[in-house]
């Protein structure tokens, strides 16, 4: 949902969109990265808000209901995760889903003197 959310309320010039998974001691993060349209800093904290949308015209123009970052912030919290958003003009926005030691499997290890 974060990526397809990243790809419809890019502007018209060209933005790339990268995610990534990473782990960071007991805890790992999924983020969503584009380079598109910067999301003013007066709207960040509203974002997750139900039916809230940044521009009076432009997510309502693309078929946006207001609800896609209300829902991935309900579900990550029934999850005991958390998203973080961060956006930086002239560079784009970064989407990211924070997972604790709780929801993470063990890291696999690779028994390289089983027996074949």
């Amino acid at each position: 949902m974060a990526a397809g959310h990243a790809g419809k309320h890019r502007q018209s010039r060209p933005a790339r969109i990268s995610i990534r998974w990473e782990r960071a001691g007991d805890s790992a993060n999924y983020s969503v990265i584009d380079t598109g349209y910067c999301i003013p800093a007066d709207h960040l904290a509203r974002l997750t808000e139900r039916f809230y949308h940044v521009s009076s015209s432009g997510s309502r123009d693309s078929g946006g209901t207001g609800l896609g970052l209300s829902i991935v912030k309900h579900v990550l919290g029934l999850h005991q995760a958390r998203l973080d958003i961060r956006s930086t003009p002239a560079q784009g926005s970064t989407f990211t889903c924070g997972f604790g030691h709780e929801r993470l499997l063990a890291p696999e290890t690779h028994d390289t003197h089983a027996a074949g």
